[in-house]
């Protein structure tokens, strides 16, 4: 997440619906920054980034694809690849 909005999910977000598709997201780090740097990271638990995705893989709008951009640290890099492309979550 970049909360000055230029970069991270919300630059992606924007991206996707310039060409005409639907984004789903799972958060796995927050940032405070601005077009100056960033000045502070907050990773989302595990745990909950897991939950994250389980939701949105279950919420009947599959993803065409997927992507991953800062997964918030080696703890989440796991979560990332837990679902398979096309497999619902259990």
């Amino acid at each position: 997440s970049d909360s000055g909005g230029g970069a991270g999910i919300q630059a992606d977000m924007k991206s996707c619906a310039a060409f005409g598709a639907f984004s789903t997201t799972a958060i796995a780090a927050l940032t405070a920054q601005n077009t100056k740097g960033v000045q502070a990271i907050f990773p989302v638990p595990v745990d909950f980034v897991r939950q994250q995705m389980k939701s949105v893989r279950g919420s009947g709008t599959e993803p065409a694809d997927d992507g991953h951009d800062h997964e918030g640290g080696p703890a989440c890099a796991g979560p990332a690849t837990e679902i398979p492309h096309g497999q619902s979550p259990s």
